[in-house]
């Protein structure tokens, strides 16, 4: 071997070792589960301050367990109080330096005295345990009284995910564009396509919270930028039978094939709760439904996938699974189903039907056998639905569902409630399930489905196909404690609806 193959040998072998990411198949993350502190008389600064202490605590346990980047909720730093007051908000409100530009370097505030308390600290954390982070703020922009869209009090108030690096720069950050009931809060004139680039391979997209429903910008960041790895951070408020925070994210990154890190605001006697990490069609490697109020590091390995629409590499790994089953305090909303169209009560053995709503037909099969225990039978009906409902009595939306609904008596209506013995439903069991439907190839179709512990069934028992014209969920394993078995679409392309369909 000549000197010149033996160097170029010797090169590539330290290239290998010094980084990491060449040989790497996965990286490892971390979402944090929060409860935050609660406001005491609120007073802004305590809560603050009590809240980046256990932030803190949760980044330097992440780096611990080798976590490359770890998550935060929305409203973690403050509660939900300052999503309503505006005074409030302004109190708890931090100054973000802006994401660098092309080569530009990153700002670090941990090396700025000038710069926002808990921008600062937050900074120093993340680049004391060199991992990636990624909080959720109040963040105050000063504007022109002059510009009509200005606030009186002369400033722009924005819901943003702030991302640091490992040396504490910030790199990125993103304005919630969707806002759910946030009186305090500015919605950005133009939606923010947020990403940025890690050490470990990867491309990260950030949305926030009631984003995941819309079109822009997190539809988009996967189908028009081609991101596969995207952070979530929310205060969701779980709502049966499509909805539940959990069930949501897996249908999500399960639906668009994606990686998805999820971190939830922790609050269930309130209905907000759930988190995990999730990779795709290889359904969730980590999630908690949580029953009582705590905190949580919910930390995993995850497949790398990048901004290319390949399949991933097989990985080699062994994935941490926590999971909370009990739901006995978590608070539930319900849906509105009254423009649904219903099938008659399941009956034991096989069932087959067409439905059909307006302009979406669905084709339904179960194979179900019910336990002749002299007890009464659950009920199960087929529906299909293409209306117009409002998001929080307040946000139209337009969607398309094909679904398997338990119902809690026979009213139509009821196909929402959770039992009262969800263990009756165990002696429920599917044999088999398919529903498909005439849905668009441009909607966003969530393979939705729920049982009785608040979890969606495992991916290895569904089966989930695409086409142009039509989309298929089968369930392909037997299953007991079914709540929720549906493909659920927004449309973002429909027709108006009349004003007399929607929800009061």
């Amino acid at each position: 071997m000549s000197s010149l193959i033996k160097y170029l040998a010797a090169l590539l072998l330290l290239l290998s070792c010094t980084d990491p990411s060449r040989a790497r198949t996965s990286y490892t993350a971390a979402v944090v589960e929060y409860h935050p502190v609660d406001q005491r008389g609120n007073d802004s600064n305590f809560v603050l301050n009590a809240n980046l202490a256990e932030y803190e605590k949760f980044i330097e346990e992440a780096k611990g367990q080798n976590a490359d980047i770890v998550v935060f909720p929305e409203y973690g730093l403050t509660g939900l109080g300052a999503s309503n007051t505006r005074k409030l908000a302004l109190q708890y409100a931090q100054t973000v330096p802006p994401a660098p530009k092309h080569e530009e370097a990153a700002e670090v505030p941990c090396l700025s005295p000038n710069s926002s308390m808990a921008i600062r600290r937050l900074s120093c954390s993340s680049r004391k345990n060199k991992i990636y982070v990624v909080v959720n703020l109040p963040e105050v922009v000063p504007c022109n009284l002059n510009d009509l869209d200005c606030p009186e009090d002369g400033f722009y108030i924005y819901n943003t995910n702030v991302v640091f690096d490992r040396d504490g720069g910030v790199i990125s950050k993103y304005h919630k564009y969707n806002l759910y009931l946030e009186k305090s809060m500015n919605k950005p004139q133009e939606p923010m396509y947020s990403t940025f680039q890690t050490d470990f391979s990867v491309t990260f997209g950030v949305f926030i919270c009631f984003d995941i429903l819309f079109k822009e910008p997190a539809f988009n960041l996967v189908k028009v930028m081609k991101v596969k790895n995207l952070i979530f951070s929310t205060a969701w408020i779980s709502q049966l039978p499509f909805l539940t925070a959990v069930q949501t994210q897996e249908s999500w990154a399960f639906g668009l094939d994606v990686n998805l890190l999820a971190s939830g605001l922790n609050h269930p006697e309130a209905g907000n709760g759930g988190s995990g990490i999730y990779a795709g069609g290889k359904g969730r490697l980590a999630s908690i439904m949580p029953s009582t109020s705590g905190s949580q590091l919910i930390i995993t390995q995850v497949p790398l996938m990048q901004r290319v629409d390949a399949v991933p590499d097989s990985v080699n790994t062994v994935f941490q699974y926590k999971t909370t089953n009990s739901v006995s305090h978590m608070h539930l909303r319900h849906d509105d189903l009254s423009n649904y169209t219903f099938s008659q009560a399941l009956v034991n053995g096989s069932n087959d039907i067409k439905l059909c709503n307006r302009n979406l037909c669905c084709n339904f099969h179960a194979d179900v056998q019910f336990s002749d225990d002299g007890h009464e039978a659950p009920i199960y009906r087929f529906a299909t639905a293409d209306t117009q409902i409002k998001y929080g009595h307040t946000y139209k939306a337009n969607i398309h569902v094909c679904a398997l609904l338990y119902c809690e008596d026979v009213d139509e209506t009821k196909c929402v409630y959770y039992p009262d013995d969800p263990q009756s439903l165990d002696n429920v069991n599917f044999k088999s399930i398919e529903i498909s439907g005439n849905f668009l190839s441009s909607q966003m179709i969530f393979p939705s489905t729920l049982a009785t512990s608040l979890e969606p069934l495992p991916v290895s028992s569904l089966s989930f196909m695409k086409n142009d014209d039509e989309t298929t969920l089968q369930l392909t394993k037997d299953s007991q404690g079914l709540l929720t078995f549906a493909l659920y679409a927004r449309n973002f392309n429909s027709s108006t609806f009349e004003v007399s369909t929607l929800q009061p």
